[in-house]
């Protein structure tokens, strides 16, 4: 199994097939500021007139740049966020040129709260969203669906695919604990033919997670028939992650990606691309 570790950033066209360029434009000219006050620390460090507390003041003012409680620019952000986002292209690129069967992007940062238009939730770019445009803009893709297991509800994607024009090319399917955990949004009520939000309950029990799977995903999965599978990985589902309240255990993650392959292998030829969204630090 190839294991690449170098690929492209996302291209402006990339990006801006999901996001507004305002929002691209923003967060590249946020970035700068912050590159440029680094670069300007450094130089300050190698300056003998330089005291201990110039550098302190100057790195606490210009290091980082907080967009929301959440979500913070920092030195190599740029860098971060537009190859991960180019690792899901480049996934794309060999899922759909037979060059691999399937794909794992083990990215960061996550993507799936990044509106088309907004950076939130740990997200600068809506990774997955992005590898989904270039899927259909690049490759001719006709459906793609993504499959969001985190326990967080993808806001930024679940936008996206209720624009007119994603009505029958995109299907956004979301397992997520319900309001009021974080974004507070996903509610399982089906006014859009390709949205399908699927609300958990705190404490929700492997059983439970998997028959909802089974009953409103699958169906709902095997109706769309894709031609391409795409998969918001994300893992804070976990009964010990600190960030939500489900109660979910590591083979509840194994069962549910085999399910994928499974319906993947009879409507898609088997061609999935995994991108990892949350999931944080387990004791």
């Amino acid at each position: 199994m190839p294991h690449i570790t170098t690929f492209p950033a996302a291209t402006l066209e990339q990006l801006h097939a999901f996001h507004t360029p305002l929002h691209v434009n923003a967060v590249l000219k946020w970035c700068g500021k912050i590159e440029r006050s680094m670069d300007e620390l450094d130089r300050i460090a190698t300056d003998p007139r330089a005291t201990a507390a110039t550098r302190r003041d100057t790195l606490l003012q210009y290091s980082s740049l907080d967009i929301d409680g959440d979500t913070t620019i920092m030195r190599y952000t740029r860098e971060a966020a537009l190859h991960a986002a180019g690792a899901a292209c480049a996934a794309v690129d060999a899922v759909m040129t037979g060059a691999c069967a399937n794909a794992f992007c083990a990215v960061r940062p996550p993507g799936h709260h990044a509106e088309p238009h907004k950076a939130m939730g740990f997200c600068f770019f809506n990774n997955i969203g992005v590898a989904a445009m270039h899927a259909i803009a690049g490759h001719g893709v006709q459906r793609v669906a993504i499959v969001d297991f985190d326990v967080h509800h993808g806001n930024g994607t679940d936008t996206k695919a209720r624009t007119p024009d994603m009505a029958h090319r995109l299907l956004y399917i979301s397992t997520h604990q319900k309001p009021p955990c974080f974004p507070n949004s996903g509610h399982a009520i089906r006014n859009s033919s390709n949205v399908c939000n699927v609300e958990m309950d705190a404490a929700t029990s492997s059983s439970a997670f998997r028959s909802k799977f089974r009953t409103e995903v699958e169906p709902t999965l095997r109706a769309f028939a894709p031609n391409l599978l795409l998969i918001s990985a994300g893992f804070d589902a976990h009964r010990d992650d600190p960030m939500a309240n489900v109660n979910l255990m590591a083979d509840d993650f194994y069962w549910v990606t085999c399910r994928l392959v499974r319906i993947a292998s009879a409507v898609c030829q088997g061609r999935i691309v995994s991108v990892l969204e949350g999931g944080t630090s387990i004791v």
